[in-house]
């Protein structure tokens, strides 16, 4: 096998001829190593926005299963904190959902956002609507329901008796058939409507 034979170079020139290959080839691998750093650099800020929006999405996912969780608790029990806690998060998404639409260039996915603002908007709408439905139901079967209830217990109670003094038990057995046929409401009412 023949051997590469520098002899004709001399000692100085081997010597710079040896480091000058040795810089270069450090330079190579600088250059690679730099470019692998760039390229690491951008697979992490790529990995960091998709991390970033995929935060965002959890959130906006969270927040409309708990809206729909009060929105549920209102309409069964009735509860003021549910109620609040609905438009809080409300609030909440939709200050989330414009951030986002401020934030973002795609045109596509601003399509997307207008979207979902304008069902939360219509949900929301629609909850305003049950919850004046409930306050009436509420009204009216806790309050007017039963004041009407006592009201008529207490006419045909006093019907009755004006009925027995008089000697008139027919009448006054009437009355009281009535009434409880009045109270059989009233109960079945607060069962219909779960009051």
């Amino acid at each position: 096998m023949k051997t590469l034979k520098l002899d004709f170079f001399s000692l100085k020139n081997r010597i710079g001829l040896g480091f000058t290959f040795i810089c270069g080839l450090l330079i190579i691998v600088g250059l690679i190593s730099y470019m692998g750093l760039q390229k690491s650099e951008s697979y992490f800020s790529l990995f960091s926005d998709q991390s970033s929006q995929v935060s965002f999405h959890v959130e906006i996912e969270r927040n409309v299963s708990e809206i729909q969780r009060q929105a549920e608790r209102f309409t069964y029990e009735g509860s003021e904190t549910a109620e609040n806690k609905v438009y809080s998060l409300f609030e909440s998404i939709k200050k989330d959902l414009n951030s986002a639409h401020k934030s973002v260039s795609d045109e596509e996915i601003n399509i997307i956002l207008n979207k979902m603002i304008e069902h939360l908007n219509i949900y929301i709408n629609t909850f305003k609507e049950v919850a004046v439905e409930r306050k009436l139901r509420n009204n009216l079967v806790q309050e007017k329901l039963r004041n009407d209830a006592e009201k008529s217990e207490m006419q045909l109670s006093e019907y009755a008796e004006f009925h027995k003094k008089m000697g008139a038990s027919a009448h006054a057995n009437e009355a009281s058939l009535l009434l409880n046929e009045i109270l059989k409401i009233q109960k079945n009412a607060h069962q219909y409507f779960d009051v």
